[in-house]
């Protein structure tokens, strides 16, 4: 698949109303200092989704076949909170 400028120029904006508002807090909260890990702040809200969305992923193959994680949801969605709460600090 290839995608033109101008198809990438109509996706940005959707990004943006995804990622903008969790940036610009993150942005906010480390008030001009680098975050811990030196991760851009969209690129934090980013990456914060995909493994989301990773989990999520993993969780619904293993529950398909009847073998689930090993740790509960609460686990996991604590640990991922940690995660970034501790890489986004500045």
């Amino acid at each position: 698949m290839h995608l033109a400028p101008e198809q990438f120029a109509r996706l940005r904006p959707l990004n943006d109303m995804v990622f903008g508002r969790a940036a610009a807090l993150l942005r906010e909260e480390q008030k001009d200092k680098a975050s811990r890990a030196g991760v851009d702040p969209r690129l934090m809200a980013f990456l914060a989704n995909v493994s989301a969305l990773g989990v999520l992923t993993m969780k619904g193959m293993v529950e398909n076949v009847g073998d689930p994680l090993l740790y509960s949801d609460e686990q996991l969605v604590d640990a991922l909170s940690r995660i970034f709460e501790a890489a986004a600090a500045p």
